[in-house]
């Protein structure tokens, strides 16, 4: 009997802990890797959306590239369109992203999702919300 208690225990302690580690607001709810870990890597925009109206087709061809050294790359059909850095957490809400262009834009996201092949931000907190899967 002591041993299907300790289960039990355990599974409500575990219950409890995941809904009480998610950074961003569509999870995941617990991970191994840090957020910069999954962050870092190859993304293709897969779908945008603004207001209820889907419109991806606006971005078909744009892809992120984020560098583990807080650089990152923009890319339209396979051609470079742009770099510059990036940076979260550090004085920052938990969820805050922001890109600092090489031409002088600066684009603020709020994280909603971050995996290691998902990944997906509003930008601004009301602007489009964009999707994004790994490459």
């Amino acid at each position: 009997m002591k041993i299907h208690i300790a289960t039990i225990i355990l599974a409500i302690g575990l219950a409890f802990s995941q809904s009480a580690c998610s950074k961003y607001e569509d999870g995941p709810a617990i991970s191994f890797r840090s957020s910069t870990a999954r962050l870092t890597n190859h993304w293709k925009i897969s779908k945008v959306t603004s207001n209820a109206n889907d419109i991806t087709l606006q971005y078909s061809g744009h892809e992120w590239e984020i560098l583990k050294d807080g650089n990152f790359n923009l890319y339209v059909n396979a051609v470079l369109a742009n770099t510059g850095t990036w940076r979260m957490g550090e004085n920052m809400p938990k969820d805050m992203l922001i890109f600092n262009y090489s031409n002088g834009d600066v684009d603020f996201f709020t994280i909603k999702r971050l995996t290691n092949n998902e990944f997906k931000v509003v930008v601004s907190d009301v602007g489009p919300i964009i999707e994004l899967t790994s490459k």
